[in-house]
């Protein structure tokens, strides 16, 4: 039942007597085929590096975030009425 051109959308069509589209399977087949090329250009080791620059990325927003919280929280016991309406 399962084999190289096997799509399930195009078995769900079959069950439900809709007709399949030989451009329809087609299509599939080009996302399928696009999805794993996207998925092993992910694993290669440009994939990687752009994956380690996010999260270095990410973690000096935090930062950021941290330090202008704080600095937002000492602002407002400084002065209560001006920050908090």
């Amino acid at each position: 039942m399962h084999g190289p051109n096997y799509y399930w959308v195009a078995d769900l069509y079959e069950r439900l007597n809709l007709p399949v589209i030989p451009a329809d399977v087609q299509a599939l087949y080009k996302a399928i085929a696009d999805r794993v090329a996207n998925l092993e250009e992910q694993k290669a080791e440009k994939g990687k590096q752009q994956r380690v620059h996010m999260k270095v990325a990410r973690a000096e927003d935090q930062e950021a975030r941290k330090k202008s919280v704080k600095a937002a929280g000492s602002e407002a016991h400084q002065w209560p009425g001006r920050l908090r309406r």
